[in-house]
């Protein structure tokens, strides 16, 4: 019987960070895209913003960061001030910097967010992917009830 031989090749593909946070940025816009209408996602030249979008009269000015190696510290955080400082959106613009989850934030930066929201006319959240959504909802129904929005910790 004549011998057979086998030959296993394996490929790995490695994504850089690059593609890996396009991917990441993609994903929201596709969850956001679900309950409302995004007016901007970035690109070269945007200022710093990755995704605009508004509900009920609230607007959202969103960064996506999706690191793995490095938490995400208090510069993020004042990084999105400084940008909706700098493209002068309307005052009480909500900023939100969301990560893969919110273990991948310092206590610095959470901190940073409760300081900017009780100071600045820009709140600012750090908040994980799995809950994105009911901060939107909680920023909206403050609105509706005619309330300036407070940084609430949620589970």
């Amino acid at each position: 019987m004549p011998r057979i031989e086998s030959v296993v090749a394996a490929v790995v593909i490695s994504e850089s960070t690059r593609v890996r946070g396009l991917r990441f940025e993609v994903d929201i816009v596709e969850m956001l895209r679900r309950v409302t209408n995004v007016i901007h996602r970035g690109g070269p030249g945007d200022g710093g913003i990755d995704i605009i979008c508004e509900i009920s009269r609230v607007r959202f000015v969103i960064q996506c960061k999706n690191w793995v190696t490095t938490n995400i510290g208090r510069p993020i955080v004042d990084e999105l001030l400084g940008v909706l400082i700098r493209t002068q959106q309307p005052n009480g613009t909500i900023g939100i910097v969301v990560a893969p989850s919110m273990n991948n934030f310092t206590p610095g930066a959470i901190d940073a967010a409760i300081e900017i929201a009780e100071l600045s006319t820009y709140p600012i959240i750090v908040t994980g992917k799995a809950q994105l959504p009911k901060y939107l909802l909680n920023a909206v129904l403050s609105e509706l009830h005619n309330q300036s929005y407070t940084f609430v910790r949620l589970p």
